[in-house]
């Protein structure tokens, strides 16, 4: 796994399975979705500490690049863009591979991001119908990753930070067209695809205490979840 824990880089798995296991809070399962700028990464911090979880971080810097370049030579009509499209699609290929790793590693977690949002950006990007089976695929593994989570928070579309850069140094975008419409489609898609249960923030909760505090009353409502194995999803 090449993804990060808590923030930290190089940190060590059996670390934070052991933390994971010391908390007296039940494992939960949570991720976090939404458009740039709305405090998911504030709030996964601060729900990961109040509930003893681990954090695992969004972590996207590689393939927000590759899609970047991708982009760029798609706009060019470039000869490069083949290889970049390539280079986009195992970018995000292996980002899922690591957040399923982590998944499967973990008993309980926060999670900064999962795959409906790297899917979001994805058919976004004009891929053609030669990768329809391609983001079928993508569309299924994202549907067993949401099985095995307690809970979807997806913050308000509000400006929760006017930093220019995220902790990554990635470009937050500061037109609201585009983050509109990211919020909406990935609304869309865990509305058609996802069967877990979802919390969408109101937009009178703006302070990170409230926020955790609204989804921790969600969270002492849910039953126990029911294990789903791998074949059956």
């Amino acid at each position: 796994m090449s993804g990060r824990l808590a923030g930290r880089r190089g940190a060590s798995a059996p670390l934070f399975l052991a933390a994971a296991v010391q908390t007296k809070s039940r494992n939960f399962r949570i991720a976090l979705s939404g458009a740039t700028g709305t405090g998911k990464t504030t709030l996964a911090r601060a729900l990961a500490d109040a509930l003893g979880l681990p954090l695992i971080a969004e972590d996207l810097v590689a393939v927000v690049e590759a899609r970047r370049v991708f982009l760029t030579a798609a706009r060019e009509s470039s000869a490069g863009l083949p290889a970049a499209r390539d280079a986009y699609l195992a970018a995000a290929d292996a980002w899922l591979h690591d957040r399923e790793a982590w998944r499967t590693a973990l008993p309980g977690f926060v999670a900064d991001r999962w795959g409906i949002d790297l899917l979001t950006a994805l058919v976004s990007s004009g891929l053609g119908p030669a990768h329809d089976k391609r983001v079928a695929g993508w569309i299924a593994q994202c549907q067993r990753y949401a099985r095995h989570l307690d809970l979807i928070v997806m913050p308000p579309l509000v400006r929760f930070t006017d930093e220019p850069r995220n902790e990554f140094g990635l470009p937050r975008a500061s037109a609201l067209g585009p983050r509109v419409v990211d919020h909406c489609l990935i609304r869309g898609l865990i509305e058609q695809f996802v069967p877990t249960p979802r919390l969408y923030l109101p937009d009178s909760v703006r302070s990170v205490e409230a926020r955790v505090e609204h989804v921790r009353k969600v969270l002492e409502r849910l039953p126990p979840r029911r294990v789903v194995s791998d074949v059956q999803a």
